[in-house]
């Protein structure tokens, strides 16, 4: 029973919020609609510090599904030190009436401090993205500043967090580039022994939407993230 009123305040707010996301796009603004996420990943772990994640991810606009992503990564999860990962994903995105199929390889590299009860997060993320289309690949780097504490509410631990994400875009020929930021405000819970549930609001500015070629300077976008581990 505790789980479950833990899980109906958890998602009453995602109800609402979808509901609202999936009104009529004609009537939301371009810059300041809200999107809605949906990530599940599974997680194994084959070592003490060692784990392959497997993972899928939605993105909808309006009600419609405009993205979709595939991965897979292997993780090493060294205690008290920075968390090292590399993976691989497929991604189909709609543009132009059809799907564009991308491939990215990438590795993270996060290290992890607390202070007190205050935890700290740093991933540094370099990506290489394929393209299947009339588009140059390229080499993108990602910094996700992440600070997190514990809350207790009604005998629950939760953990809120606030996070930023700068995205570093670079060409041939080029130098890095800041091509847009995802502002991040969440809260974590793990709801059974081996489920843990990620809710958070996503505030991104200076993107290109590639859904129809639209460019787009800022949007809201609605993040909930299932993990299992096993």
């Amino acid at each position: 029973m505790k789980q479950l009123t833990l899980i109906i305040l958890l998602f009453l707010p995602i109800l609402l919020l979808s509901l609202a996301e999936s009104a009529p796009a004609q009537q939301q603004e371009s810059s300041g609609y809200c999107e809605f996420w949906h990530i599940e990943e599974l997680q194994y772990s084959i070592a003490p510090t060692l784990g392959i994640t497997l993972g899928k991810q939605f993105k909808y606009r309006g009600g419609n599904n405009y993205f979709t992503e595939t991965g897979v990564s292997i993780n090493y999860l060294r205690q008290e030190q920075p968390d090292i990962s590399i993976g691989y994903k497929i991604i189909d995105t709609l543009g132009n009436n059809s799907w564009e199929q991308e491939n990215r390889v990438y590795a993270d590299y996060t290290p992890q401090w607390k202070i007190g009860d205050v935890a700290l997060s740093d991933r540094n993320r370099f990506e290489y993205r394929f393209f299947y289309y009339d588009k140059e690949d390229y080499l993108r780097y990602r910094n996700r500043l992440e600070i997190s504490f514990p809350l207790k509410i009604c005998r629950y631990t939760i953990k809120p967090y606030i996070a930023n994400e700068i995205f570093f875009d670079r060409y041939s020929g080029g130098a890095f580039n800041p091509s847009k930021n995802q502002y991040s405000l969440g809260m974590r819970n793990d709801v059974r022994e081996h489920l843990h549930i990620d809710v958070s609001l996503i505030r991104q500015t200076n993107a290109r939407y590639l859904d129809e070629g639209e460019l787009l300077n800022e949007f809201n976008a609605l993040q909930v993230k299932l993990k299992f581990e096993f």
